[in-house]
């Protein structure tokens, strides 16, 4: 993947539409598919696997901030 991971925040200012509810499912899902990936990968170090492990690290990082 040549696109760089970003955490996803719920935006501010009302840029997108979606409450909490919204966004955990947005997480959720972002967590599955990013679990699909590192299966097909697994015991392989290619860009797509190194991507998928960045998303991770993201993914839990985003989500220890949010249980605050």
């Amino acid at each position: 993947m040549s696109r760089s991971h970003r955490p996803c925040s719920p935006p501010t200012g009302g840029r997108l539409p979606g409450g909490p509810v919204t966004w955990r499912r947005g997480r959720g899902w972002s967590l599955w598919k990013t679990l699909v990936t590192c299966s097909y990968s697994l015991g392989e170090f290619d860009a797509e696997d190194v991507a998928a492990r960045h998303a991770l690290d993201e993914i839990f990082t985003e989500y220890a901030a949010h249980r605050r």
